[in-house]
């Protein structure tokens, strides 16, 4: 690792001379750069400090985003701070430092940083620079590199429950603001799989989100997954939805009606029998879904009379009632969060439970009576 004590030279650099760099802890979308880049008339508020590799030849130490934003304007050359070659360990560790403080990132691009990090301290305690160095720029991202540092590491004998350089110590060295149970937490994070890890960077979920999400088991996450992707306009809904399932014990079907502003039938969707129909859709108009008389083994679903159905019809609006006004209370909460402050979303959200618990219970009398 070099010293920190170090001149940069303020140059105009050509855009085309400069390289971006693959291990950067930030992976921002298009659109996200896209928006910054229209922001770029008045020029950059603050300079990106590049690597000199050589001759009209330069690379991203910090400021990646303001640079990338600065080629999708189409600028020819960006003012930056230019400073002489860091090995692959410090250069790495400066752009954690430089992101980690702007205070926006992602919490998987955050956590992959910090793990990243962490394992670099251990490695240069170990004296285990030059082997390390060559993992982190061999893995080219900051995912990619995870992997083949530790197998430094381990290879060295290192162990991650008796670590050379603790967590707190680690934080203490690098001055982060951070408590070792924040650290841990974050990094709980990475006991999802990367393909996992990947989609939810890229839904733009909090911190909290994604620790929830990681409760769920394997089959759980992977029909989430499927339902963000076809409904993006449950990604806001996402904490509430697992809560649903990791703490009421709610189906995730069930959990994923309630927050779509749908009855939930509590029938799976089931094979269809030997004629090709649909047991779930293919019943007898009013009749409750226990099957039909076809299927062997099952009794024949009960026709309710017309009065009788009207007062099912009935109290299945009124249920349904009730979950507009809990998804109206929760846009609410999101609207009024951020100017009147928590103290007020607590208390809504509290209502808002009482609204769920009083839907879950009411479609529990219905399906009773029905």
């Amino acid at each position: 690792m070099q010293d920190d004590m170090r001149v940069a030279q303020l140059r105009d650099v050509p855009a085309a001379q400069i390289q971006l760099a693959a291990a950067n802890p930030r992976t921002d979308g298009a659109e996200d750069i896209a928006g910054l880049a229209a922001s770029l008339s008045a020029g950059l508020a603050q300079r990106p400090t590049l690597l000199e590799l050589g001759p009209e030849q330069y690379a991203v130490l910090t400021g990646e985003r303001r640079v990338r934003a600065a080629l999708a304007a189409g600028w020819a050359t960006i003012p930056a701070l230019v400073e002489e070659p860091l090995d692959p360990l410090a250069a790495h560790t400066r752009r954690v430092l430089e992101n980690l403080h702007r205070k926006d990132l992602g919490p998987l691009d955050e956590a992959r940083a910090l793990r990243l990090d962490w394992l670099i301290a251990n490695a240069v305690a170990l004296e285990l620079t030059e082997a390390a160095a060559t993992a982190v720029a061999a893995g080219g991202s900051v995912q990619s590199a995870l992997a083949p540092l530790t197998q430094v590491l381990l290879d060295a004998g290192w162990s991650a429950t008796r670590p050379t350089v603790t967590q707190e110590q680690y934080l203490t060295a690098r001055g982060l603001g951070m408590s070792t149970a924040s650290l841990r937490k974050k990094l709980q994070l990475l006991t999802l799989t990367d393909a996992a890890q990947e989609r939810l960077a890229a839904l733009g979920l909090t911190e909290a989100s994604v620790r929830a999400f990681a409760r769920l088991d394997a089959a759980q996450q992977t029909t989430l997954l499927a339902a963000l992707d076809a409904d993006p306009s449950l990604v806001r809904k996402v904490k509430t939805i697992i809560q649903d399932v990791t703490a009421r014990g709610y189906p995730l079907a069930h959990a994923l009606a309630l927050a779509r502003g749908e009855v939930w039938s509590g029938v799976a969707e089931t094979e269809g029998d030997e004629t090709g129909g649909d047991l779930a859709t293919d019943a007898p108009a009013g009749a409750a879904r226990l099957g039909t008389p076809s299927t062997p083994g099952r009794e024949a679903a009960p026709v309710l009379g017309a009065e009788a159905a009207a007062a099912a019809a009935q109290r299945s609006q009124a249920a349904l009632a009730v979950l507009m006004g809990a998804e109206a209370l929760s846009e609410a909460v999101a609207t009024l969060s951020g100017p009147l402050g928590t103290d007020l979303a607590e208390v809504v959200r509290a209502a808002e439970e009482l609204l769920r618990a009083a839907l879950h219970q009411m479609q529990e009398l219905i399906a009773n009576e029905e």
